[in-house]
């Protein structure tokens, strides 16, 4: 049965029609563009907007929590399941939420349902619907920073930005991707005509052109950028007809969950079927997999583990996988003209969210006649940096797993120590496990590519997720080049930094960048890091190497998202 748009709605989504046009111009130019506001202050968000966040997260604790789509259903006098989360943060208090249990077969066939409904609507309808979605959850950015940082250890401010405005930014950035895509199409029916000679009228024919999303799509979320990793593909899949089950990470839960929550409720508000878009979990972690192949997924997004993703991209051979995973991320420190100021940018960019950034660099190439000048600057930075408590816990956030504590472990057995990690103690929760990073020398003189030590062998082919950062000593930058390439190949990463002032270097690091399908980022001393991603802007990743398969959010993202049939018949 159709679902349609409440008639006082419609006037409603014409607002949107002005934000539209300015994504698309957005996407297309690439330039500096802000939809919502990265600051967290409620000069642009509303008076007690943070204490209404914080006495709604409190509330949220220790209750069943409920989405619109089951309220019917309970109404009804159904019962539903509550699954108690046991992998919940380390180090805190639990938040003790229970998540309601639905079968998950049940749910593809719920999403297949809701896609018939969806696809109905006219395409500027889809994305103004989902434009009013992604108001709503900038709208919550307060109440979604503090779930971000309490379930992925984020500091409060990065938490606002990457869960809140810049998380939206990118489901907008997605959505205005596969608006134009869509608008590529020809609309409405055209007359086709091919000449057949003198004696023969032309041969006509009417032809559509009508654009099919591949199917349900499941999207993955991940423990450390819940709603940045998501969003693309959810506001993505919405726009072009898709349905989508968010399956979050089971330590990361609350993040998704209140996004699922929001988007249900704007849902049915414009009419339409909340189980378009819906919270998957399982009683047991192992039964996703078996899920995605048994249920014939069109779609799955994914970012985590290498393991896993390339899983995915290996055993799902009837669905597109799109995945980011783990990699290892370089700096070559060839030459400077401003020492201090080379040293500070790179401090801040190993220092956020105590490393646990997917663009954070962890190996440092540094040849040898500069490298000890760039080690003491490097560490009188991050001293200078992280001196202050307080501005250390606002800047490192908290080791999100013990897996990033053993690493820190396994770092220390692979080199030099140059600067030890200091643990600092939280403020508000003195379990939590906060460090500094880790400082380790590897010395590479005599390590050609083909014959290398075990240990430079590990730390060029292994993520180590968290503050274990390793500097590399080379015979030269030729030699810095030969190392970053070969752990290119091998691992894959999502950013590659050089500093030089020599054009001709700056040249090969070009060269090895395209080689490599790595994005790069060319001598960076102020406060652009190269940990950064630029919304409307900045494509993060780039599909092409062990990293991950695909680019948020390039056109490619949404492309591989739907087929286009033609349908013709005789004039």
């Amino acid at each position: 049965m159709q679902k349609t748009i409440p008639a006082e709605k419609l006037e409603s989504l014409q607002k949107h029609e002005t934000t539209l046009a300015l994504l698309l111009t957005a996407v297309q130019k690439r330039e500096y563009f802000s939809l919502h506001h990265e600051i967290p202050s409620e000069r642009f968000y509303g008076e007690g907007m943070k204490k209404a966040a914080l006495e709604e997260f409190r509330a949220l604790q220790n209750t069943e929590f409920m989405l619109p789509s089951l309220e019917e259903a309970l109404g009804d006098g159904l019962k539903f399941e509550f699954l108690k989360n046991s992998a919940e943060p380390a180090g805190l208090p639990k938040l003790g939420i229970l998540y309601p249990y639905q079968d998950p077969k049940g749910l593809v066939e719920q999403a297949k349902r809701a896609m018939e409904s969806w696809l109905k609507l006219a395409v500027k309808q889809r994305a103004c619907i989902a434009l009013e979605i992604l108001t709503r959850l900038n709208k919550k950015s307060f109440l979604m920073a503090l779930s971000v940082e309490y379930t992925t250890g984020q500091p409060y401010i990065m938490a606002f930005q990457a869960g809140g405005a810049h998380a939206t930014e990118r489901g907008a950035e997605a959505l205005a991707y596969a608006y134009a895509a869509l608008m590529e199409l020809p609309k409405g029916e055209i007359l086709w005509g091919k000449p057949r000679g003198r004696d023969k009228p032309a041969l006509r024919l009417k032809k559509r052109f009508i654009a099919c999303p591949l199917g349900v799509g499941v999207i993955i979320g991940c423990a450390t950028f819940p709603t940045w990793n998501s969003y693309p593909a959810i506001f993505a899949n919405l726009v072009l007809g898709a349905a989508s089950l968010i399956k979050p990470h089971p330590e990361v839960i609350l993040p998704l969950a209140l996004t699922v929550q929001i988007a249900q409720q704007v849902l049915v508000e414009y009419g339409q079927d909340p189980k378009l878009l819906n919270l998957l979990l399982f009683k047991e972690q192992e039964e996703l997999q078996g899920f995605l192949k048994q249920e014939k997924i069109s779609l799955v997004d994914f970012t985590g583990s290498k393991t896993f993703g390339s899983w995915l991209e290996k055993e799902l051979v009837h669905a597109r996988v799109f995945t980011e995973k783990s990699g290892v991320n370089a700096a070559i420190i060839d030459s400077y003209k401003d020492l201090k100021a080379v040293a500070a940018n790179l401090a801040l960019s190993l220092s956020l969210y105590s490393g646990q950034m997917c663009t954070a660099p962890q190996n440092i190439f540094i040849q040898q006649s500069v490298f000890e000048e760039m080690l003491e600057a490097l560490k009188e930075a991050l001293q200078k940096l992280l001196a202050d408590d307080k501005r250390a816990v606002a800047l490192l956030g908290r080791l999100r797993s013990p897996a990033s504590q053993r690493a820190l472990e396994e770092a220390l057995k692979l080199g030099k120590l140059r600067l030890p990690s200091k643990k600092i103690k939280h403020p508000v929760f003195p379990d939590a496990s906060l460090h500094t990073p880790l400082l380790i020398e590897i010395t590479a003189i005599a390590d050609a590519e083909e014959n290398l030590t075990e240990n430079l062998r590990t730390v060029l082919e292994k993520e180590f997720f968290g503050p274990a950062v390793f500097l590399i000593k080379t015979k030269n930058s030729e030699h810095s080049f030969s190392l970053a390439e070969a752990s290119l190949k091998a691992a894959g990463a999502l950013t590659l930094a050089l500093y030089t002032e020599n054009k001709e270097v700056k040249e090969q690091g070009i060269a090895l960048a395209r080689r490599q399908h790595v994005n790069l980022s060319l001598n960076l001393s102020e406060e652009a890091l190269v940990n950064h991603s630029a919304s409307f802007s900045d494509f993060h990743g780039t599909g092409g190497n062990a990293a991950g398969n695909c680019a948020l959010t390039t056109p490619a993202f949404v492309h591989q998202r739907f087929s286009v049939l033609t349908v013709k018949e005789q004039a």
